[in-house]
């Protein structure tokens, strides 16, 4: 009998070890979440037991720390709110800390992790991955180009500005709202801030320069050595993650010009689709065979009175093009490699178009890249801005 209890009691200490290993394996914020739903539940023994291993996981993660504080006090059936005594010391501190765990427990645990966002995409395939960043919920996800279907890749948490989104002006610590993309990792040496890199985003693009936003330096980095996350709305404008999520997807951050749309559409709101791309297509089409077909009036109807083109004022450009549409012969355009991305506005439906292009007249011939902003106002599509060179 003795040995079978003893049995027994290696059976069960073996079991909680790799119980305890198991667990030690899931990602820290799973295990985060995992904690929550057992206080949620009254679970508090279990709940300290999870969150002992994030903490021996992420030694640095603060909000872990305090959670853990408080679970310790609950047990003596003192605690009365969230953050205990650190509350009356620090309480802004600690409400960033409420709002993180509220955040991350609310938008971690969806039925579908593979949900797409509600957005209007059409990916050629020169982009491999695209990045969707939910400013309202504090996620980041990131996603692969598989014959110009999205497929889910990954989903973090991030911190965005201080002063939320909308970013227009230098120094109002906003995050912008808009289609980017990536650009370079910034190789020089950086202070601990930015944790193990930092990424450049092509803030401010040709619609923001359109609207004279100003400011610069908009920037997906990791965090300082001191803390494994920041709270929800703590950066200068910047995108953040924990340097552990910037490490899963490094390989994304390393291929510049993927598209990153940041938007204020919260994932978690089930938003009737209209497919936009066919009418974008067709839009695009008939602006190529009115070109083609030098009917000048209609082509350039196409464009909105106060759009640019490579920067240059809507009349000083139209003078210039009327001449040289005059002037050409046998004018042939041929488009390839089409992406179409939502362009997330606050007033407005847009989207950002760029595709390859093939022009050919008896005066010249070339090949280049062009992008298109289309913006819908009063029901109907047009050109606000227009530009050359690669992306």
């Amino acid at each position: 009998m003795r040995y079978i209890l003893l049995f027994l009691l290696l059976f069960y200490i073996s079991s909680k070890a790799k119980e305890a290993e198991d667990l030690i394996e899931l990602p820290a914020e799973e295990l985060l979440v995992m904690s929550l739903n057992k206080i949620s539940q009254g679970k508090i023994s279990e709940a300290i037991k999870n969150i002992n291993i994030l903490i021996q996981k992420v030694p640095n993660f603060k909000l872990a720390h305090l959670i853990h504080g408080d679970l310790l006090t609950a047990q003596s059936g003192n605690l009365n709110f969230f953050g205990g005594l650190a509350y009356k010391s620090n309480p802004d501190v600690v409400m960033d800390f409420k709002e993180e765990a509220s955040r991350r427990i609310k938008n971690y645990v969806r039925n579908n992790r593979n949900m797409l966002p509600s957005i209007n995409i059409q990916l050629s395939p020169k982009y491999e991955y695209l990045i969707y960043v939910d400013v309202t919920s504090s996620r980041l996800l990131t996603y692969k180009n598989n014959n110009g279907r999205l497929v889910f890749n990954s989903d973090h948490y991030v911190t965005i500005g201080k002063n939320g989104f909308d970013k227009k002006y230098e120094g109002d610590k906003r995050t912008p709202i808009g289609m980017y993309f990536l650009k370079e990792k910034i190789e020089r040496e950086l202070p601990d801030l930015y944790g193990d890199g930092a990424y450049r985003i092509n803030y401010p693009n040709e619609y923001d320069r359109l609207n004279k936003y100003t400011g610069s330096g908009i920037w997906i980095h990791g965090t300082p050595s001191h803390t494994y996350s920041r709270a929800p709305q703590s950066s200068d404008g910047c995108l953040v993650l924990s340097n552990e999520d910037l490490n899963k997807i490094s390989k994304i951050l390393n291929t510049p010009n993927t598209p990153i749309i940041i938007s204020n559409k919260n994932l978690n709101q089930t938003n009737a689709l209209i497919d936009q791309k066919q009418i974008i297509l067709n839009k695009i089409e008939d602006w190529k065979e009115h070109w083609m077909k030098k009917d000048f009036n209609t082509y350039i109807d196409f464009y909105e009175k106060n759009s640019m083109y490579n920067h240059t004022p809507y009349k000083d450009w139209i003078m210039r093009k009327k001449k040289i549409i005059s002037k050409s012969k046998n004018i042939k355009i041929q488009l390839s490699n089409i992406s179409i991305f939502d362009y997330p506005n606050i007033n407005n439906e847009m989207v950002l178009v760029n595709f390859d292009q093939h022009y050919k007249s008896d005066i010249t011939f070339n090949k280049t890249n062009k992008t298109q902003i289309w913006i819908k106002t009063n029901d109907n599509w047009k050109i606000l801005y227009e530009g050359t060179g690669i992306k």
